[in-house]
């Protein structure tokens, strides 16, 4: 380490010396003051020639071509168990605390799987809101009477979409305030906002895009695409900044009409934002968003856990199914999460997608929603229930 700080001091010294410019006759010296780079490159070459050391079976190397970058090379560790088995080991107690960390099926099963059960002690908290400041609803049903289906063969169906449309404009009509709505993708929010724009409601001749803004304004997350990853984080969190100011200033302005925001699930408004009292009375999360399985990545990690799984004498497949659906409900909690954030504040959160209504996914909530949770309904019975819990906090 003390050497890569050498060479990344003495590099930073010969670019300030050759950056010197000649004005006038006079040597003006750089710009001073400006921050050193808190991890030296010469780390991060450090830290990929000791992941080589790592043996085959507990890692993958990806490559990749991205634009603008060239080649890319990356390394993903498989199992974290060896590498934090010696923490464990060496201390009397490890405590490991999130904000978002259930499912915590995982930490037992892939990073502490070596220790026996009664060393290992989990504890979900509760809210320090009442249950009754809580509406956390599984809506299954569109208001057709079908389920609502958005499973990667499905969910762009035109008809998908527009029972989606329906959805929306009757959660805007009984939510006041700000209402943000996740996506499973970036895709997929332009795949529902370009079908909006040109189907029109069942019993009305505008389209759902103008109707939605009818009743409140929308604001949309930026793609990650037009968010460089050379890019300075300042100018990123200018970015964010600037849309969750637009939407602040939006429903502040609109007389009670409050906004609708639409964001992504893993994108840049859905970690450490707080969309708390008005900006966030009502947080709707559109389908399951599984990681795709197809990916280099995903595919190297399923086999390992299933390999891995069914040398141990279990079965395999239910292992790496468990993983997959486990990450996929780690990001629909930490989504759910930035709502409600002090003991004051109430919201209704709405889970789209008849698989919500399963035990199975049900039990991978975290402790406080599951506490709040009211069966699968209808569409058309969520609106009853919609006007009954924002009546009762006025």
């Amino acid at each position: 380490m003390l050497l890569a700080r050498k060479v990344d001091g003495y590099t930073a010294y010969s670019s300030s010396a050759t950056d010197e410019s000649v004005s006038n006759g006079t040597k003006t010296p750089a710009k001073q003051g400006e921050k050193m780079r808190q991890v030296p490159v010469m780390l991060h070459v450090q830290a990929f020639l000791l992941s080589l050391m790592n043996p085959s079976a507990e890692g993958r190397f990806f490559y990749s071509k991205e634009d603008g970058t060239g080649l890319v090379l990356r390394y993903m560790l498989l199992d974290p168990t060896f590498h934090f088995r010696d923490i464990v080991e060496e201390a009397r107690a490890v405590v490991l605390a999130g904000g978002t960390m259930s499912p915590m099926s995982d930490y037992e099963q892939h990073l502490l799987s070596y220790l026996d059960s009664s060393k290992i002690t989990t504890l979900s908290c509760g809210h320090v809101i009442p249950p009754t400041n809580l509406l956390a609803v599984p809506v299954v049903k569109t208001t057709s009477g079908a389920d609502f289906n958005f499973t990667f063969e499905n969910r762009n169906k035109e008809e998908t979409i527009a029972e989606l449309g329906q959805a929306m404009l009757a959660f805007a009509q009984h939510i006041p305030d700000g209402v943000v709505v996740f996506f499973p993708s970036y895709s997929y929010l332009d795949t529902c906002i370009a079908a909006w724009k040109r189907l029109s409601p069942r019993t009305s001749n505008f389209s759902f895009w103008d109707s939605f803004t009818n009743i409140k304004p929308i604001f949309l997350e930026q793609r990650s695409q037009q968010q460089p990853s050379n890019q300075p984080s300042s100018s990123k969190e200018a970015a964010v900044d600037s849309v969750l100011s637009a939407y602040s200033t939006g429903i502040a302005n609109n007389t009670g009409r409050g906004a609708l925001l639409f964001a992504v699930i893993g994108g840049t408004l859905s970690e450490g934002i707080n969309f708390s009292d008005a900006l966030g009375r009502g947080v709707v999360v559109v389908g399951l968003p599984f990681p795709n399985p197809h990916s280099a990545e995903w595919k190297a990690k399923m086999q390992y856990i299933s390999s891995k799984e069914a040398k141990s004498g279990g079965d395999g497949k239910a292992a790496a199914r468990e993983f997959y659906e486990n990450a996929c409900m780690r990001a629909v909690n930490q989504c759910v999460g930035r709502a409600i954030r002090h003991k004051g504040d109430y919201a209704a959160i709405l889970m789209l997608d008849a698989r919500y209504g399963t035990k199975r996914i049900q039990d991978k909530l975290p402790k406080w929603i599951r506490g709040s949770l009211v069966g699968g309904k209808g569409v058309d019975e969520v609106k009853g229930l919609l006007d009954g819990f924002f009546a009762g906090k006025k």
